[in-house]
Parts: C-alpha cells; structure tokens; sequence
C-alpha cells in the first residue's frame, strides 16, 4: 500500500447506498462497508477494514485496522 500512495494514488473508502453508518461513527481510510452493514453511533472502525454483507457494529464498538467482519461476527468487546 505504501507504494501506491507514494504515487500519490488515493484508496478511496467506499460505503455501499444501502449500508447505514452513524453520523458518529469514525470510518478509517481504505475501509469499505457494503450492502445492508451497519454502523451504529460512536463505533469506530480503523484503516483497511472489509464490513461484509448485513454485518452489524453496534454502538461503540471499535475494530482495529485490517479487520473483516461478516454476519453474526461478534467483536472481542461485545463477549460476556
């Protein structure tokens, strides 16, 4: 990645239209949130994360960067 942007390329971010993301939540750079995934009010999702299909990140949440998340995933914070 770093060779990209040493091109002075820019990875986009990319949300899916149909994706719901908090007007709190913080999206990291590189991260692409698709079809139907939620983000829920003040999760914070880091760089290069893939939010798969319907995944959901409830309310603060944070995911470190590199992380997939898929349905019924459930992140280390959110275990009892």
């Amino acid at each position: 990645m770093n060779g990209i942007k040493g091109l002075g390329l820019r990875i986009p971010t990319l949300i899916h239209s149909t994706a719901s993301v908090s007007p709190s939540a913080e999206i990291g750079e590189r991260t692409v949130v698709v079809a139907q995934a939620a983000v829920n009010a003040n999760a914070k999702i880091g760089r290069g994360c893939i939010l798969n299909n319907s995944c959901s990140i409830d309310h603060d949440n944070v995911l470190d960067g590199l992380t997939v998340s898929g349905v019924s995933a459930v992140p280390l914070s959110d275990r009892g």
